[in-house]
């Protein structure tokens, strides 16, 4: 079995932490752009946060793709980021993906506009002042979703891992 491994750097980090604290007991969410770094580890290198429209729940929200895929697209051209899947939070749900979730991802998985053979979902949540993630990756090689491996590298010296899986 290969680990893929995927890394989220501050610039991420900090972006998702913003906007749980800033939606509180609502859910919000986004995409995430990163590039691979070597054979089975990708760098999350920033996350979008789809606040554009105002259809926020304790149940979910509605990513409207204009802002986000503007920005995107600008990270696409200036650093040559890829599409990595998505992230959103379950402010007072477990960090495990909801029929909804996982329906939405292998609807990205199947559409061909977004060109991947693989998604990450991130679900995150608030816990005080410290996020605690939960990374599944859909693949088109696989019949379910896996645990992902997800790390981050808050200081220069420490990754700290945040959960971890393995594929075939």
């Amino acid at each position: 079995m290969n680990h893929i491994r995927f890394e989220i750097e501050h610039t991420a980090y900090a972006k998702i932490y913003e906007a749980l604290t800033r939606f509180g007991d609502y859910e919000i969410g986004g995409m995430l752009v990163g590039y691979q770094k070597e054979k089975h580890h990708f760098t999350i290198a920033d996350a979008t946060i789809a606040d554009d429209i105002g259809k926020f729940s304790i149940f979910n929200f509605i990513r409207e793709p204009i802002k986000s895929m503007k920005i995107v697209s600008q990270l696409f051209k200036k650093n040559r980021f890829h599409y990595m899947g998505e992230w959103h939070s379950h402010p007072r749900f477990t960090l495990t993906p909801s029929s909804s979730d996982v329906k939405t991802m292998q609807g990205i998985l199947i559409d061909k506009g977004y060109g991947v053979n693989f998604v990450l979902l991130i679900i995150a949540k608030l816990n005080n002042t410290k996020v605690n993630m939960a990374g599944f990756l859909f693949h088109k090689d696989l019949p379910d979703f896996v645990p992902a491996t997800l790390t981050h590298n808050l200081s220069s010296e420490i990754e700290q891992p945040i959960s971890t899986f393995k594929i075939p």
